[in-house]
């Protein structure tokens, strides 16, 4: 009988079913023209928003952060760092991902009902204020 942390047993259907169509770090590098430790790297340094799944024991990537030519969204790079600041999430670095999609996938009055996912592709620069307001202390 497989036994495991009761947060992943709870949540992991849930995690796996939202992240369905992301991208692992080999087709975000083929993308984008570089080699999966690349991908790495830019994940690391706060350039790009990966999601941790245990049971795959591999980051994915959510599509919302790319524009539609395949490119990272610039401002992306702004808001993970407001995310993660003491003033915002208090997330931090290294993180598991999963705080900041729950950012990104819910519903913001500021932006009349939609979520920052939804509005990124169209108006980065709107979603990065709406940050700022929130989280810059």
């Amino acid at each position: 009988m497989r036994t495991s942390h009761p947060p992943y047993d709870e949540y992991e259907e849930e995690r796996r079913k939202a992240s369905a169509d992301w991208l692992d770090a080999a087709s975000v590098a083929a993308r984008l023209g570089k080699v999966p430790g690349e991908i790495t790297a830019l994940r690391k340094a706060g350039e790009l928003l990966a999601v941790w799944l245990p049971s795959d024991q591999r980051f994915l990537y959510p599509t919302w952060q790319f524009d539609e030519r395949g490119n990272p969204i610039p401002e992306v790079v702004a808001l993970l760092a407001l995310l993660r600041s003491p003033n915002g999430m208090g997330i931090g670095v290294p993180s598991t991902g999963w705080g900041e999609v729950e950012w990104f996938i819910s519903y913001h009055v500021l932006l009349d009902g939609l979520s920052p996912s939804q509005v990124l592709a169209s108006d980065p620069e709107r979603v990065l204020a709406i940050a700022q307001e929130e989280f810059s202390g």
